[in-house]
């Protein structure tokens, strides 16, 4: 089994949407002064790879920590969406798609982290794309991009309603491509608020002549 981090690092100077304000990740504590190390973390949620909750975006409640565990991982499905302006119905029917799944959408929009176009030209996740994702029972839809969608957010809004886990700003969705088999971990902090930072992770199965090739 290999593990790929779908996570982007979290430190000082990281990239992060206009008006959030900059993450600062400064040492507060010093061992030769104060007997140990220690870092202080200010950040808006919203910066590197996180999870939405419905109350980012509507009146719900619902924050974090309410989320259930269940929705934070499960089998995995790859689109590979790099050439596409958008995502609509007919992309997500074209899946094999099924109950638990864990939706991934490698828009390759991660070669511009960072840059004013990551945040203005991702492509848009359409409202009937996720009503398919809510239909087949998907129960976490990520993204290597910003967003799913623009103001007045559609697209969040319909995950939200249909309780589908929105995970955003992920990486290295490339390593997935041609995989058969993986899983996919996402967890947040048990934070009461309307997103968290989490560890995304991936567990590829290795294939029988992988195996093969390694023990030769």
């Amino acid at each position: 089994m290999r593990i790929i981090d779908l996570s982007r690092p979290i430190e000082e100077g990281m990239p992060a949407y206009q008006g959030d304000g900059a993450l600062l990740l400064r040492q507060s504590r010093f061992l030769n002064r104060d007997g140990y190390n220690g870092y202080r973390l200010e950040s808006a949620l919203h910066a590197g790879t996180h999870i939405d909750a419905p109350s980012h975006l509507s009146q719900s409640p619902v924050q974090v920590a309410d989320m259930p565990l269940e929705g934070f991982w499960g089998e995995g499905v790859l689109l590979d969406a790099r050439d596409k302006k958008s995502l609509c119905v007919a992309d997500a029917e074209a899946l094999r798609l099924k109950e638990g799944s864990v939706l991934l959408a490698y828009t390759g929009m991660e070669s511009l982290y960072g840059s004013a176009g990551y945040y203005e030209s991702y492509p848009a996740v359409s409202e009937g794309f996720v009503r398919v994702l809510a239909k087949t029972g998907v129960k976490m839809l990520g993204l290597d991009a910003f967003s799913p969608d623009y103001f007045p957010f559609p697209a969040h809004k319909a995950c939200f309603a249909a309780g589908i886990a929105l995970l955003e700003n992920l990486c290295n969705l490339g390593a997935l491509v041609g995989a058969r088999e993986f899983k996919v971990a996402a967890f947040p902090l048990k934070i009461r608020a309307e997103a968290s930072p989490v560890r995304a992770l991936a567990f590829v199965e290795q294939e029988k002549g992988e195996n093969e090739a390694k023990s030769a």
